[in-house]
């Protein structure tokens, strides 16, 4: 029906969020914004009129940017959150988080596989391995530990668990609310992830929850 998987893509974004009123404070980055922050940034505000018609801007005027750097991409927002305004978030706001209590979200969204930078963290760091250890954050009861193979440093994964695990503001006290799967009460980011047209290495099972045996 569509012409290309971007057109795909905006329609089904759009769709999703046209419910969604000023209680949601809502931005936008594309994962390759090359140097035009102005033209593929739009800073987190109350999700009223003017905020969603600026954001249905920015969604509606994006264009093929070539390669998908993930990890950068990733890396870019929870420095965001964490206030960082330098380095690869140079022209971006600053943090976005108002209150101690105010939970953070990102929502990843790609055809491809990651490719090109690597994440860093709030002070320009490699992210290296963040979830090689069945202990703290990153357990296997939760699908969050890698195992510890080899070679699975500095990863997708890596970046999304360095900037959940991490207090992205020290500034504010620890009041983000908890649930049984989501038990950090430190300011932090919580990531989706929605991959168009890709086949992973993982079978799914929609009830990998309660699931004793196969990938999940």
């Amino acid at each position: 029906y569509y012409r290309s998987r971007m057109q795909m893509a905006k329609t089904a974004i759009g769709r999703a969020f046209s419910g969604i009123d000023d209680s949601y404070r809502v931005g936008f980055i594309t994962i390759n914004p090359s140097g035009d922050i102005a033209g593929r940034f739009l800073a987190n505000a109350d999700f009223d009129a003017t905020q969603k018609q600026a954001w249905y801007q920015k969604l509606y005027d994006q264009t093929d940017h070539g390669s998908t750097p993930l990890r950068e991409a990733l890396a870019r927002v929870g420095r965001y959150y964490g206030n960082v305004t330098g380095g690869i978030n140079s022209g971006m706001a600053a943090s976005p988080i108002q209150v101690s209590c105010q939970p953070s979200y990102a929502i990843l969204t790609t055809d491809g596989y990651w490719n090109g930078n690597a994440g860093q963290t709030l002070t320009g760091g490699s992210i290296n391995n963040q979830d090689n250890v069945n202990a703290g954050y990153s357990t296997r009861t939760d699908g969050a530990y890698d195992g510890a193979l080899a070679g699975s440093s500095d990863t997708l994964a890596d970046v999304a668990m360095y900037y959940y695990k991490t207090d992205l503001r020290t500034d504010l006290n620890d009041n983000v609310p908890t649930t049984q799967k989501d038990n950090a009460a430190h300011q932090h980011m919580v990531t989706f992830t929605v991959g168009l047209g890709l086949a992973g290495l993982l079978n799914f099972d929609k009830n990998y929850e309660e699931q004793t045996t196969g990938d999940f």
